[in-house]
């Protein structure tokens, strides 16, 4: 089910609000680079643990420590029981 462009521009509306982005819709659209998506990511879940976004810069990071702390924040706050098994979680 593809996403409208209302929802993308809610989606880019809430980023730029809540973790101070400065995103357009087009500069949204541009974020093919796996890098900076998981870098959004990462700034995404450190606001909802009411970190600040610019603590973590995830290529100074390697990449199993960057899956282990997703992955444990999605099963801690989330309650994503079911990646508890590494291997079904990959990135």
């Amino acid at each position: 089910m593809p996403i409208s462009g209302q929802e993308i521009s809610f989606i880019v509306e809430k980023l730029n609000q809540y973790i101070r982005t400065k995103f357009t819709l087009v500069a949204f659209d541009e974020l093919s680079n796996s890098s900076k998506l998981l870098q959004l990511l990462q700034d995404v879940l450190s606001a909802l643990n009411n970190e600040a976004p610019e603590q973590l810069d995830l290529s100074k990071e390697n990449q199993e420590a960057t899956l282990t702390r997703i992955k444990d924040f999605l099963i801690r706050i989330l309650g994503l029981r079911q990646l508890r098994d590494q291997e079904t979680f990959v990135i």
